[in-house]
């Protein structure tokens, strides 16, 4: 198998739930930022991080390396950092913008160190402060990874630091995705969410053979040719505003109705209210505007 080839079988199902999510959200026409509005979508792609690229429609991308269960004594663990750190030195990577992201399934003590240093990197202003709010496993666990760097790389404290400023750490595991992910990834369409999201998963599987790019175009018209599958067109910002002002307008039509029938249901809290309103000193301290 060539380095960097099709994933081995043991983890393929995880690395295609994955990259269906991010179909999902390709093909959904909800109106999103920039920055979180996929473009485009290529699995096993011809680059150091190959698992997953996602582009997005500001021009970023993020490079993602799936893996199911993973441990930092795993010979796994070591080709993660080294793809990671051959991308992140690559002159194309787009520093400031591109992100390189490990998604995991299981979780151990060195995702969640993984996590927090990556955290803790985007809000420190330089590597002595960095360090200073590690514990000793997660200094421990830095130092194993920055082994696996060039000696040039290793010896640049701040651009260690900048690899974690662009390096994040996800937690998935599979039944997760398919129960909690899948309602809120999976954009509408004449099938049922899990349907669709099979139906992407399979896609992928068929893909990754051949180091396929998914645009919002081709993928939907491969699936409505294989599965007829259509997506429901979701509104845009303008016409959801002119559907809740059309609502506020019917109810206006009614406002002989609402406090003209007669009934009143007496409340408990309504004269709590009436006390806060007349007696200041009995105001809630968020009522004080002095």
């Amino acid at each position: 198998m060539e380095r960097g080839g099709p994933a081995n079988q043991s983890g393929i199902l995880y690395q295609n739930s994955i990259a269906a999510l991010y179909l999902g959200r390709l093909c959904d026409s909800t109106p999103r930022p920039d920055e979180h509005a996929v473009e485009g979508v290529r699995v096993e792609a011809p680059t150091a991080v190959d698992d997953i690229v996602v582009t997005y429609r500001d021009g970023h991308r993020t490079f993602i390396q799936a893996k199911e269960n993973v441990r930092d004594n795993d010979s796994a663990w070591q080709e993660i950092w080294n793809s990671f750190k051959r991308q992140f030195w690559q002159l194309d990577f787009q520093k400031g913008k591109d992100r390189l992201l490990l998604q995991v399934g299981e979780v151990h003590n060195e995702h969640h160190a993984v996590r927090e240093m990556a955290i803790r990197a985007s809000s420190s202003l330089n590597h002595a402060e960095w360090i200073s709010r590690f514990t000793e496993d997660q200094k421990k666990l830095l130092k194993k990874i920055t082994a696996l760097f060039d000696p040039k790389h290793a010896a640049a404290e701040e651009e260690i630091l900048s690899f974690f400023k662009h390096s994040d750490l996800e937690i998935r595991p599979l039944i997760d995705i398919e129960r909690d992910l899948v309602p809120y990834w999976i954009p509408q369409s004449n099938k049922t969410q899990i349907e669709l999201f099979k139906l992407l998963r399979d896609a992928v599987g068929g893909a990754a053979r051949r180091r396929d790019s998914f645009s919002m175009t081709s993928l939907s018209s491969r699936l409505a040719a294989e599965s007829n599958v259509t997506f429901a067109v979701q509104p845009g910002l303008d016409e959801l505003l002119e559907t809740v002002r059309g609502c506020g307008a019917g109810l206006k039509q009614h406002k002989q109705s609402f406090g003209n029938t007669g009934i009143h249901l007496k409340r408990a809290v309504v004269e709590v209210i009436k006390t806060w309103i007349l007696e200041p000193s009995d105001r809630p301290e968020c009522w004080n505007t002095t």
